[in-house]
């Protein structure tokens, strides 16, 4: 994947977003590559700096361990994947108490034509913590037979206690033959399956809905459920999201409360979002029957908004107090980052987090998960772009580097002042030659330009020249700002002055990427 509009040597490697408190953030790219990641986290108790990253196709999970991919994985299961359509391996969690005794989960689709479904146990190794042990696999679930190599969904969370979900696709190919697996509670495909690791195989926890039911499937917790690829446990709560990747109309993010009865139905195949597109008499309730849960938040392919959700984590994080208890996701087909906060079983103050992140759209467009570390910070994934990135706190203004510098040498640009409405914008220019004349230049985008001497800005909404540098201080840019930008919109800033010295004649200072408010 190619980025969109480098600029001087370096890819700028941050779009910036504002929340509901004015809570700043910016992705921040690792300098790092993992083949297809899908899935993001660290391992409970581990107060290391490492990342464990599942990589799909390859069939591997890396240890990203402080800012370096190990060359080792951390553990493979390659020879047993297929990774065909919707398979190989799809989603990972620690037991709960990993750091006493070691075990982690894996779910993939096996090396079968059609991918069938497994989940397995592991356990570290007993002198590496580096590394597992792949002898130590123990089956948990699986193989379950598949009749396609599509939707196998295959997210693992753990919920309170030793209980493990399991998010299991409704298997079907493309085109949705007439069957309704997902509404049959014999099968558990289309369903989120509970598990609870620490009881003796098949580890069916006895509270589950249909146990000692003939008519349903004892791991069955919620069912009606098409793809739903990533799901998440907020861990204070106990509150599940399944993002569920739906047909040809909507997608949904689907919610149980920490503690709510089972069983659930979320009514795919007889609905999708609020429509009953598949309705079928022999399976169905009628549309909007009160059996079927309605998503928490929902939204349509005719809105341009994505065709993939994504699902994401609800961040729990020190570093950005504005997000504190956000569900933050995004969707496949879409360059957005989203969030909600949950009150009362309700989404409430739905964020748009990239209005502003032009002209880096095409940086971070296609993501497949979102994970925390060790202190809970979030972490996203490109899946073309083979690119992981971290959430981290927004800097008022950030230097781009790079300018063109004569033989007096040309002094960073810095800034101090708001950049909002008509309000003058504040610069601070520190060891400037007092003999100069600056040109300041502002604008939206950022380009190359031939001599890669910084930033020029086409189309420029404020030029001011003639300000004299005099040696340094504060210059006060006058001027207006044009109406409709919007609040946490990223500017760009540069000024040129004459120096008979440069390479043409004249130099340029340092970038400065800066922020609406």
């Amino acid at each position: 994947m190619s980025l969109r509009r480098c600029f001087l040597p370096l890819c700028i490697l941050a779009f910036m977003a504002v929340t509901a408190s004015g809570q700043k953030f910016r992705l921040e790219r690792l300098n790092v590559t993992v083949n297809e990641p899908v899935a993001i986290m660290a391992a409970p108790g581990d107060t290391t700096d490492r990342l464990f990253v599942v990589s799909r196709g390859p069939g591997r999970v890396y240890i990203i361990k402080d800012g370096v991919k190990l060359s080792q994985p951390f553990i493979s299961v390659a020879n047993d994947i297929n990774s065909n359509g919707s398979g190989g391996l799809l989603g990972m969690a620690f037991h709960p108490n990993y750091n006493q005794n070691g075990r982690f989960y894996l779910s993939w689709a096996t090396d079968t034509p059609e991918g069938d479904s497994v989940v397995a146990e592991f356990t570290v190794s007993a002198t590496d913590p580096d590394v597992a042990d792949p002898a130590s696999r123990k089956d948990i679930f699986g193989p379950l037979p598949q009749t396609s190599q599509f939707h196998k969904a295959g997210d693992l969370a753990f919920g309170p206690g030793t209980l493990l979900y399991y998010s299991l696709g409704d298997g079907n190919p493309f085109g949705e033959p007439t069957d309704n697996r997902a509404q049959d509670p014999l099968d558990p495909r289309g369903s989120i399956l509970r598990f609870d690791v620490d009881l003796p195989y098949p580890h069916i926890p006895p509270d589950n809905p249909f146990v000692g039911d003939p008519n349903g499937h004892d791991a069955i917790w919620a069912m009606g459920l098409r793809n739903p690829f990533r799901i998440t446990v907020d861990r204070p709560s106990g509150d599940l999201y399944i993002a569920d990747v739906g047909d040809s109309t909507w997608e949904e993010i689907n919610f149980i409360p920490g503690g709510a009865p089972a069983p659930v139905n979320f009514g795919w195949r007889c609905m999708e979002g609020p429509d009953c597109p598949f309705n079928q008499p022999n399976f169905c309730e009628p549309c909007g029957h009160p059996g079927y849960s309605q998503a928490i938040y929902q939204y349509d392919h005719a809105s341009g908004r994505g065709c993939s959700a994504i699902g994401g984590q609800v961040y729990r994080g020190d570093a950005l107090p504005g997000m504190v208890g956000r569900y933050v996701f995004a969707d496949f087909c879409a360059e957005h980052i989203w969030s909600f906060k949950t009150v009362g079983g309700i989404a409430t103050d739905f964020r748009d987090h990239w209005v502003e992140m032009y002209p880096f759209k095409g940086t971070y467009n296609s993501p497949t998960c979102f994970g925390s570390d060790g202190a809970g910070e979030l972490y996203a994934a490109d899946y073309y772009g083979d690119e992981l990135f971290k959430l981290v706190p927004w800097a008022p203004f950030v230097d781009l580097g790079n300018g063109l510098g004569g033989i007096n040498g040309i002094p960073a640009l810095t800034g101090d002042g708001t950049l909002q409405g008509s309000t003058p914008i504040t610069l601070t220019v520190s060891n400037g030659p007092s003999f100069a004349q600056a040109v300041f230049v502002l604008g939206l985008q950022a380009i190359d330009v031939p001599f890669k001497g910084g930033l020029l800005v086409p189309e420029p909404f404020s030029v001011t020249p003639g300000l004299p540098l005099d040696g340094g201080g504060s210059l006060a840019i006058p001027g207006t700002w044009p109406p409709g930008i919007p609040p946490g919109f990223k500017v760009y800033f540069q000024y040129w002055i004459p120096d008979p010295a440069g390479p043409l004649g004249f130099s340029a200072s340092n970038a400065l990427a800066g922020m609406t408010p």
